[in-house]
């Protein structure tokens, strides 16, 4: 019996602040399972981050260049307080 796969679940806003840099981050994204689509990563990862509040800074080259790639507006100043 092959495993069932699971759609991530956005994050309830109560569980974390969404005027965050990393939760803005997100947001430009499309949010928590569209950025995970996009970039393969866990949403558990992502969701840490959001609870953080911060994304690591050696993530962010890698976002940027995600954006790009998909034609979304994003900048190492979003990524700022």
């Amino acid at each position: 019996m092959a495993a069932k796969t699971r759609k991530p679940r956005t994050p309830k806003a109560g569980r974390y602040d969404p005027n965050t840099p990393a939760a803005k981050v997100i947001a430009i994204f499309g949010g928590l399972a569209r950025y995970c689509e996009l970039s393969g990563l866990r949403p558990s990862i992502v969701y840490g981050w959001l609870v953080r509040g911060s994304i690591p800074q050696k993530r962010w080259p890698d976002m940027i260049a995600l954006a790009q790639a998909n034609e979304i507006a994003l900048s190492e100043t979003d990524f700022l307080p």
